[in-house]
C-alpha cells in the first residue's frame, strides 16, 4: 500500500508538475503574444506617426511654396504698380508743366489782344475826334448828318473794343451791357428833343467778338434810323 501510495503521489506530483509547466508555457505564450501585439501596435503607430509627420511636412512645404509664390506675385505687382505710379507721376508732372506753359502763353496772348483792342479803341476815338474837328467849319447840314452817321458807327466799334479790353474773357462779351451802353451813347449823341425817351429790353447773353462787331453795327443803324 505504501508503495502504491507513493507511486500515486509521484504520479500526481508529476501530473501537477506537467500541468504547471503547461500553464506556465501558456502564460509565456500569452505574454509573448501580447508583446508581439504591443510591438505590432507600436510599429503601426510609429508608421502612422511617420506618415502623419510626412503629410504635415508636405502640407507645410506646399503652403510655403504657395505663400512664396503669392509673395513673389505680390512683389512683382507692387513693383509694376510702383513703376506705373512713377510713370503716371512723370506724365502728370509733364502735363502740369505743359499746362503751365500753355496758361502763360494764353495769358500773354490775352494781354496782347487786350492791348490791341485798347489801341484800336483809342485810334477809333482819334478818328471820331478828327471827323468832328473837320466839320467845325462846315455849315452844310447834309455833310454834318453824314459825318455824324460815320462817327456813330465808329463809336459803336470803339465801344466794342473797349468792352473786349475790359472783359475777363475775350471769347465772351456781355451783350446786355454792350448794347445798353451803345444805346445810351447814341442817345447822348443825337440829343433828342424833350419828350423822346429810349426804352431798352435787352436779353442777357454772351457772344464772341466775331458776332458782337456786326451786331453792334446793326443795332447802331437801327437806333440811329429810329432817332
Amino acid at each position: 500500500k505504501d508503495s502504491l501510495l507513493k507511486a500515486d503521489k509521484a504520479k500526481s506530483l508529476t501530473e501537477l508538475q506537467m500541468q504547471y509547466e503547461i500553464a506556465d508555457k501558456q502564460k509565456e505564450i500569452e505574454l509573448l503574444t501580447k508583446d508581439n501585439n504591443i510591438k505590432a501596435l507600436q510599429t503601426k503607430q510609429s508608421q502612422l506617426t511617420a506618415v502623419a509627420s510626412l503629410a504635415a511636412f508636405l502640407c507645410i512645404l506646399v503652403a510655403a511654396v504657395v505663400l512664396l509664390n503669392q509673395f513673389n506675385i505680390k512683389r512683382r505687382s507692387n513693383q509694376q504698380l510702383e513703376l506705373a505710379n512713377t510713370q503716371i507721376s512723370q506724365t502728370v508732372a509733364e502735363l502740369e508743366h505743359a499746362n503751365t506753359q500753355i496758361s502763360q502763353t494764353v495769358a500773354e496772348k490775352e494781354t496782347l489782344l487786350k492791348e490791341i483792342h485798347h489801341r484800336v479803341k483809342n485810334n477809333l476815338q482819334l478818328v471820331s475826334s478828327l471827323l468832328d474837328w473837320q466839320t467845325e467849319g462846315i455849315s452844310d447840314p447834309q455833310i454834318h448828318k453824314v459825318v455824324d452817321e460815320g462817327r456813330s458807327r465808329i463809336r459803336s466799334m470803339a465801344l466794342m473794343h473797349e468792352y473786349l479790353y475790359k472783359s475777363d474773357s475775350l471769347a465772351h462779351v456781355d451783350v446786355h451791357k454792350y448794347l445798353a451802353e451803345l444805346a445810351d451813347s447814341l442817345m447822348r449823341s443825337y440829343r433828342p428833343h424833350t419828350g423822346i425817351t429810349l426804352e431798352k429790353n435787352i436779353t442777357h447773353a454772351y457772344f464772341d467778338a466775331d458776332t458782337v462787331v456786326p451786331l453792334g453795327l446793326i443795332v447802331n443803324e437801327l437806333v440811329s434810323n429810329a432817332f
